[in-house]
């Protein structure tokens, strides 16, 4: 009495090879964990698919982090002279197509095009422009925030400076790297130019130079032509070159 019946009995001994089998409960357990195994997997595979998804089609794009530019105002409503520290430095930077040329160098280093010629360009153009950004830079900024300028000088004058000193870097970066241009930089690059370009053109509209046809770009890295102000009651700046 008490004891517990060891011994097969009908109900875990087949009945036509007289060989012990599994309880239901068993075999219904491991069935569950095989299904839920299963299930688990593809909820698994479809989370990683959209989330590929989402990453390639859907993720909104991160070029605005390097420099998204944008339209640039061309036509601001302003009334007025243009104070004549924007004035001059404008036409300083856009003489003899300067402005043209850094566009096409940045998105010649973009490309790792000439990586040594450029960079050689942009470090001499950094040390030409410097007397000049000294003299105007801030007074232009001045200008353009007391309402004396439009607000497309101030975009001008900080991209410029901005690429001069970006084209040099990236140069450098890449031809100590195997002459490579890491993607980040290539459109960090692109969008100075485009942003560059559409200012440059916006600040040559309304002081009313006219640019003359782009001249060759020597292989030298000094800067071509000199960039010399038109003539105001104020200081001209300092040719450039």
């Amino acid at each position: 009495m008490g004891q517990t019946n060891v011994f097969p009995t009908a109900e875990t001994v087949d009945p036509i090879t007289g060989m012990p089998v599994s309880t239901p409960d068993s075999g219904s357990k491991a069935s569950g964990k095989r299904l839920a195994a299963v299930v688990l997997a593809t909820l698994l595979i479809g989370v990683l698919i959209l989330g590929l998804l989402w990453f390639f089609l859907f993720r909104p794009s991160s070029d605005g982090t390097t420099g998204s530019t944008g339209p640039v105002e061309v036509t601001a409503t302003f009334t007025g002279t243009v104070d004549p520290a924007c004035a001059d430095l404008g036409a300083a930077l856009t003489a003899d197509d300067l402005s043209t040329t850094v566009v096409s160098r940045l998105n010649d280093v973009a490309i790792a095009k000439d990586l040594e010629e450029n960079k050689a360009y942009f470090e001499q153009l950094a040390k030409d422009i410097a007397p000049l950004m000294d003299q105007y830079q801030s007074a232009c900024v001045a200008a353009v925030s007391a309402g004396n300028a439009p607000e497309f000088y101030r975009t001008f004058v900080d991209t410029f400076e901005a690429s001069v000193t970006d084209g040099a870097s990236v140069a450098t970066t890449a031809l100590d790297s195997g002459g490579q241009v890491p993607p980040e930089d290539a459109d960090r690059l692109r969008a100075e130019a485009s942003k560059l370009e559409a200012s440059s053109a916006a600040v040559i509209s309304t002081s009313g130079i006219t640019e003359e046809p782009s001249p060759e770009v020597s292989a030298s890295p000094e800067v071509s032509g000199s960039a010399t102000a038109p003539e105001t009651d104020s200081v001209v700046p300092s040719p450039i070159g």
